[in-house]
């Protein structure tokens, strides 16, 4: 397939590339703000009015049909999802082992989104293959900013196995997206997780990870979904910048940590 070029990025308003690198140099601009598509617009109103327009309903049908052409292997799966740089204090380690831990008794697949072409992302490609762990564990390199909104929106839960966070920016969309989080302690937002019963937080440890990705496994539908919603609530009440009188203490608070 060929590649969407910066024009017709530009005409779908999508974040072209350069955009995205000056962007996620503000964590206040890249993440937080998002609706993926309009971040870079500061368009909050589909988030406050719950309204789709028809240019974003366009670009949703887009990068869905763009997705489903690239990842034809995950079209109509539901997967877990770490999505952001890979280093060594994301701990992507933590939650491969944990997976390994698992066994038969993990179901799931882990999509992992990040360029793995550094001496980190390597080191876990390496364990993953040491582990066998092919089958359950994908690593999709770098993808199209674009997509960013389906890839979320499409999975069961964002993982972020991490050792320290200044702001966790990936949880904060998951979370927008109404996608439950399961990730550690050393995640400053944590207790607004456990407020809100918006995911499951773990030790920062293979074996207390495993426990909480065996517990989300272990969920029934109705309680996924009362998770999605609780997730949904804590965004709009915690990160929301519609919600000016939640959102700016809560931010700044994060931020000052």
């Amino acid at each position: 397939m060929a590649p969407i070029s910066e024009t017709e990025k530009d005409s779908l308003g999508l974040f072209s590339t350069g955009a995205h690198a000056l962007a996620s140099q503000t964590p206040i601009y890249s993440g937080v703000l998002t609706f993926p598509f309009e971040a870079h617009k500061f368009r909050m109103d589909s988030r406050s009015s719950g309204e789709v327009s028809f240019s974003q309903k366009k670009k949703q049908d887009f990068a869905t049909k763009v997705f489903n052409k690239k990842f034809p292997f995950l079209r109509n799966k539901k997967y877990y999802l770490f999505l952001g740089r890979i280093d060594e204090k994301k701990g992507l380690d933590i939650a491969v082992q944990s997976i390994n831990l698992l066994g038969d008794n993990f179901k799931g697949l882990f999509v992992i989104v990040g360029d793995y072409k550094n001496s980190c992302g390597l080191k876990i490609e390496k364990l993953i293959k040491k582990l066998k762990l092919e089958n359950k564990i994908l690593l999709l390199g770098h993808l199209e900013y674009y997509l960013k909104n389906i890839l979320i929106t499409n999975s069961k839960a964002m993982i972020l196995s991490s050792h320290a966070e200044n702001f966790a920016i990936s949880l904060v969309e998951s979370l927008s997206c109404a996608r439950p989080v399961l990730t550690t302690y050393k995640v400053n937002i944590f207790n607004k997780i456990l407020k809100y019963k918006a995911g499951y937080v773990a030790q920062e440890n293979p074996i207390s990870f495993s426990k909480i990705l065996s517990k989300f496994e272990a969920l029934n539908s109705k309680e996924k979904l009362q998770m999605s919603i609780n997730a949904s609530k804590c965004f709009n009440n915690e990160f929301n910048l519609a919600n000016k009188k939640y959102f700016i203490p809560s931010l700044e608070n994060n931020l000052n940590e």
